[in-house]
């Protein structure tokens, strides 16, 4: 089915996830049909208070954002609202750490139908 359409849509609807990335991947977002899901905000916070960590977003399997470095303690904003990620029917996002446990992604969306 097609998107919806993001002009005049029939209901946006604020939503927050929060996952730990693992080094196989975990899944963040999937979007579900007839949707489009805009994050407007998305950190990898890093919560080992020794280490630097990397991190790694995909958008059904393909790099988004690749090996960026979250230092020791320390939060790195990788979307924002001024460029927002858009997924669209079925596709989905994960997050990779090099380390479990290390990263933590904190993410605020839009749900639009």
């Amino acid at each position: 089915m097609p998107a919806p359409d993001l002009n005049n849509p029939t209901k946006v609807e604020a939503k927050f996830v929060h996952v730990a990335a693992t080094t196989t991947g975990a899944s963040v977002l999937t979007c579900p049909s007839d949707t489009v899901l805009r994050i407007v905000s998305l950190t990898a916070d890093n919560v080992d208070g020794t280490n630097a960590a990397d991190v790694t977003l995909e958008v059904d399997g393909d790099p988004y954002k690749k090996t960026i470095s979250v230092p020791a303690d320390a939060s790195l904003l990788l979307v924002d609202k001024d460029y927002p990620l858009y997924l669209t029917d079925g596709l989905e996002l994960e997050a990779f750490a090099s380390a479990d446990g290390d990263i933590v992604i904190n993410c605020s969306y839009e749900e639009i139908t």
